[in-house]
């Protein structure tokens, strides 16, 4: 979930409804992303805990944790938080992940995280390359 600056007085934080009980009670979280934050990606992650990325006024995605039903959000540091990836201006650029279980069969599976991230590069000198393409 995304509020919406409309003006410089006014913030761009990312935040997230949760569901405790059943899909008849929402919660709004208290916690929310760093002002200048938007474009949310959740996941939910180990020991009941959600991950949120978001993309950054600065160029860099935050990775946020919550572990304590909305209470509040920790920056993830020390994980993909503060890495550069620009939006380049485009609204419509995004950048996800999501959880999967892989394994050999052997009953030794892992829970892994799959991230992705616009990539921008130039194209022979030129800047003007933004369509993911290197």
């Amino acid at each position: 979930m995304l509020t919406k600056k409309e003006s410089e007085d006014e913030k761009t934080v990312s935040l997230v409804t949760l569901s405790l009980k059943d899909t008849k009670s929402w919660k709004l979280s208290n916690g929310t992303s760093a002002d200048g934050c938007s474009d949310p990606s959740v996941v939910e992650w180990e020991d009941n805990q959600l991950m949120m990325m978001t993309a950054c006024d600065d160029g860099r995605r935050r990775v946020y944790r919550i572990s304590d039903k909305g209470e509040s959000w920790m920056e993830a540091l020390g994980t993909l938080s503060r890495v550069w990836g620009n939006k380049q201006g485009e609204s419509g650029v995004r950048s996800g992940f999501t959880t999967a279980t892989i394994g050999g069969g052997d009953g030794n599976n892992r829970k892994v995280m799959l991230v992705t991230l616009p990539v921008y590069s130039s194209k022979n000198g030129k800047e003007d390359n933004v369509n993911g393409r290197l």
